[in-house]
């Protein structure tokens, strides 16, 4: 484990400030950084030049962000995907989904090369199989994409836009499917990584410029860096004093900043003690660039 530790300048940027800290999305037109508080109901907007985090409140729980081409931003919000409007406090719903379960609620999504809006459901006791999987079209029209999922987590897209990355979080495991950008259509299903739990639980997910994927270890302090050709770990980066990270982000103007979030919910008093970060926004200072993530365009 120790000749794979990635050396970097890893320190929090923001206060202890989520319970469970999640969907950290770079706006690289805005340069800031969005991120939720799913149980929280908030949304952050990180200023990274002048270390300004934003907080917005809502009165439902935040699964994932996305900025929008036209402005603002794309929320999957616990029952609905909504815009939000930063300048105005405007919201307006955009799609119903899975209204008809108030035990679920959106955890963690992206956009696609295409601009469609991607996340997934579970349910607030992660009871097996009752999640799925959507999209957001850019006429605002849902669909469905895969079913029986019980954590929904990272996913991200390839460089050459043609092979979608998916993480299920209790199959430890991260799948690929062939990706079709104009139809949006996925296929051919294959466990490309198999993640031992003694890791930690695979979460959130994002790319660089080498195809590298990069993945938070939740309950481990850990983010990881794999080799999807050939399954293999290739990188660990320490997150000091919070062991639930909970996802990643490149940013910055050089896309060398990769930020991290985290999760304090559930710890008790002793763990707490014991990492005084949990719950903050990290930032890794490094040496490896990511690729721009893609605007909702509807």
């Amino acid at each position: 484990m120790k000749n794979l530790l990635i050396k970097a300048k890893v320190e929090p940027v923001t206060e202890v400030c989520a319970d469970l800290g999640e969907g950290a999305i770079w706006d690289y037109i805005n340069k800031v950084l969005y991120w939720v508080d799913i149980y929280g109901k908030k949304l952050f907007v990180y200023e990274p030049v002048n270390r300004v985090n934003r907080v917005i409140k809502f009165n439902k729980e935040i699964g994932a962000v996305v900025p929008r081409k036209k402005g603002g931003v794309i929320l999957a919000m616990k029952g609905c995907f909504v815009s939000y409007n930063l300048n105005t406090g405007k919201v307006k719903k955009l799609a119903i989904v899975e209204q008809n379960i108030p035990t679920n609620r959106f955890n963690d999504g992206k956009c696609d090369p295409a601009g469609r809006f991607w996340a997934g459901t579970m349910d607030f006791k992660a009871s097996h199989n009752a999640g799925s999987l959507y999209y957001l079209d850019l006429d605002f029209s849902l669909r469905k994409i895969i079913r029986g999922i019980t954590i929904s987590n990272g996913i991200t897209w390839n460089v050459d836009k043609k092979t979608m990355y998916y993480i299920d979080s209790p199959t430890y495991s991260v799948v690929s499917y062939d990706y079709n950008k104009e139809t949006g259509n996925i296929k051919n299903k294959r466990v490309i990584i198999r993640i031992n739990p003694l890791y930690g639980i695979p979460d959130g997910m994002t790319i660089d410029k080498e195809g590298m994927l990069w993945i938070a270890l939740f309950g481990s302090g850990k983010i990881s860096r794999w080799d999807p050709a050939s399954g293999d770990l290739v990188g660990l980066l320490e997150i000091p004093g919070a062991k639930r990270v909970t996802s990643c982000s490149f940013g910055g103007n050089e896309m060398k900043d990769l930020y991290i979030t985290t999760a304090s919910h559930g710890l008790n008093k002793k763990q707490l003690r014991n990492q005084p970060y949990a719950g903050a926004l990290f930032k890794a200072s490094l040496n490896i660039a990511g690729l721009p993530l893609w605007q909702f365009l509807g």
